[in-house]
Formats: structure tokens, sequence, C-alpha cells
């Protein structure tokens, strides 16, 4: 079974990553909160802070992506930080990311003036 997970492999990399949706409406089997969150997105400057929750797999991450890409467009992957809780452990590693990704931010926005 170990030797199956290089069929998995694409040239552009992992399966799941390549057949990732893009955008909510590619979301599926989730019509009534793809539907709560394309509402929430018309207005981005007026939308709240979301928090997902639920077991491994259902989607959390693929969805926080596809909101992020919808508002930010081509400015998603560099204005969007991805924290996992099942990979970040403690207060202070999250800190650190958080801390670093801000620092980045200031100073792109710095030096692209």
């Amino acid at each position: 079974m170990g030797i199956a997970s290089s069929t998995h492999m694409s040239a552009t990399g992992m399966w799941v990553e390549k057949y990732r949706p893009m955008k909510l409406s590619e979301i599926v089997n989730q019509t009534e909160i793809v539907g709560s969150l394309e509402a929430l997105i018309k207005d981005p400057t007026d939308m709240p802070h979301l928090m997902f929750s639920g077991s491994a797999g259902v989607g959390k991450t693929t969805t926080a992506l596809c909101i992020s890409r919808q508002i930010l467009g081509e400015y998603a992957k560099d204005n969007t930080l991805e924290l996992n809780a099942s990979d970040e452990r403690g207060i202070g590693m999250v800190r650190e990311k958080v801390k670093s990704f801000q620092d980045l931010q200031v100073w792109q926005k710095f030096h692209s003036k």
C-alpha cells in the first residue's frame, strides 16, 4: 500500500490539490453553507471574522481558501496566511507565524511604493 501513494502525484502535485475547488460554487454537497458564505462575501468590508470547525477532511481549509481567492483575486496567495491547528502546536508557534506574516505584509507594502 505504501507504494501506491506515489501514484497520487501528478506533474503539478498531489491529486487532492489538483482537484481542490477554487471557488465556493465548486464545493459540493454544502448548498446552504455555500449560499450563506457567498452572501457574506458580497460586501467584504462588512464581513465578520469566520471560524471553521469540523472533522478532518470536511473542507474547512478549502472553503477558507476559496473565500480568500474570491475576495482577493490574484493577491490571495501573497495575502493569505493558512494556519492549521493540527499542524500548529502551541500559541507561541501561532504568534510567531502571525508576526512573521504581518512583518512581511508591512515590508511588501513599504517596498512597493
